[in-house]
């Protein structure tokens, strides 16, 4: 439960109400009792000429609504599309007389580019599409990466040296691919129509659906591929309170077909976005353990204490293929920190690159976004120009008002 609005009566509180498969707006007394689901949606603010306005989907809608009776009345009218999400937050609000204002959501048109350690930018396919997360097979002539249309996400292997591209999911449902070793299969994250999530091998030609690794109920997602390719580091998703920009608690567990899943650090430190390095020995990692998201490193096969990598925030940790450079994300920053691979000492971080490439607000802050080749280039997304403006929407009561042909 989260995103609570009292009505102007003082007695009754709108709240959104997230389980794994569905999001409904309920009210509830402040004198206690039982909840009422309302409607579905998010993000309840407040009631004008009376609708309720609330989120559903990437849209504010108002929704014909009796407030005495607390009891949806009619069918929704949509006051502003494409709207800015970070997680299940949708960023907008109404003023007390009236105006709303919200976030544009970021565009859906970008473009797979390499950038070199100088910060030169040359396209890597002339394609453009809504990308996300690009992963590198080992020998960097394709990219695993999922690409969005609208509501739906599929996995995608894109040739870079021929411009081609093939399908590997249609499901509409599946993301953040992560190599295995031989480079000729994927480990992709799916959501099932149960809400159950499906990691799944999947062949990069491919030649077939492929084999279910692991079907669990847990809100996970794989991240990385050990070396040997005995373990999956995945990030379990937790609704449990605004821990993070993504609402949502992480813990990384890692995965075996001969074990059950153990934590890679203790609950219930927040760790996401787990990387192995390419000898297996290490997992950089992300974690709110200092109260702010930063990089952190650790052995793989011991209790030995955390190392800490960033001096400042810090996400996506990615690995230079030696395993001597281990890069991550601070705000528009690419940082560099140099590793000795046999002791875990590591160098005091330095600015690489500043880079406005790649969305990575709110649900993207937690996903890679990026990959680096052999011969140290970055494998990013180039997104059009982000409109940060506010928008405006005044006198909502007026709109909701007027007749459907008029709008």
């Amino acid at each position: 439960h989260w995103a609570p609005r009292v009505l102007d009566d003082g007695q009754t509180v709108l709240f959104t109400v997230l389980d794994r498969t569905t999001s409904y707006i309920a009210a509830v007394s402040t004198k206690g009792g039982e909840h009422r689901k309302l409607v579905d949606g998010t993000t309840p603010v407040g009631l004008s000429a009376d609708h309720l306005i609330h989120a559903r989907g990437n849209q504010v809608v108002a929704t014909p609504f009796d407030a005495d009776r607390l009891s949806v009345t009619g069918s929704s009218v949509v006051l502003a599309s494409d709207v800015r999400q970070a997680g299940p937050r949708v960023l907008f609000d109404m003023a007390p007389n009236g105006t709303l204002a919200y976030e544009p959501a970021f565009s859906s048109d970008s473009a797979l580019v390499w950038v070199d350690r100088e910060g030169r930018v040359t396209p890597a396919v002339s394609q453009r599409s809504a990308y996300e997360g690009p992963r590198l097979s080992t020998d960097d002539r394709l990219a695993a990466v999922t690409v969005a249309d609208q509501d739906r996400t599929d996995v995608w292997i894109v040739d870079l040296e021929r411009g081609s591209r093939i399908r590997l999911t249609n499901d509409g449902r599946s993301r953040s691919p992560a190599w295995l070793p031989d480079g000729t299969r994927v480990v992709v994250t799916t959501t099932l129509d149960n809400g159950r999530r499906e990691l799944r091998e999947v062949p990069a030609d491919g030649s077939g659906p492929g084999r279910s690794i692991t079907s669990t109920d847990r809100r996970v997602q794989a991240d990385s591929v050990s070396p040997d390719g005995r373990l999956i580091a995945a990030t379990e998703e937790t609704l449990e309170g605004v821990q993070s920009a993504s609402l949502t608690r992480g813990r990384v567990l890692l995965l075996s077909a001969d074990s059950p899943p153990r934590p890679l650090v203790p609950p219930p430190t927040d760790t996401r976005n787990a990387q192995f390095s390419p000898d297996g020995k290490w997992i950089a990692y992300v974690s709110n353990q200092s109260d702010r998201n930063q990089v952190y490193l650790r052995p793989n096969d011991g209790p030995e204490a955390r190392i800490p990598v960033s001096t400042s925030a810090g996400w996506q940790p990615v690995w230079s293929r030696d395993g001597r450079e281990l890069y991550y994300r601070d705000s528009n920053r690419v940082m560099r920190v140099t590793v000795d691979p046999a002791t875990g000492r590591i160098s005091p971080p330095a600015m690489l690159l500043n880079s406005p490439f790649t969305s990575f607000r709110g649900a993207d802050l937690f996903r890679t976004q990026y990959d680096v080749a052999r011969d140290g280039r970055f494998l990013m997304v180039r997104g059009t120009q982000a409109d940060d403006r506010v928008r405006v929407l005044l006198n909502v009561d007026n709109e909701v008002r007027r007749p459907a042909q008029q709008r």
